[in-house]
């Protein structure tokens, strides 16, 4: 299985890492939903990356 890098050195982040390998999350999704969080997770980290938490808590209040 491929192990997402969590976006560490980033200022504002919460450094929680992806958890690559989780029975849990494999068992809620699905094997095909599952292998494709994984296949995306990578390319949003670093999309995001240049974001503090702050910004996206900005970005997303109040919208929902």
């Amino acid at each position: 299985m491929p192990t997402p890098e969590a976006p560490y050195g980033k200022p504002g982040r919460s450094h929680v890492p992806f958890p690559a390998e989780s029975a849990v999350l494999w068992e809620a999704l699905g094997t095909e939903l599952y292998e494709a969080v994984l296949a995306v997770r990578p390319a949003e980290a670093e999309l995001f990356a240049m974001f503090t938490d702050g910004d996206g808590i900005e970005a997303v209040r109040r919208r929902y």
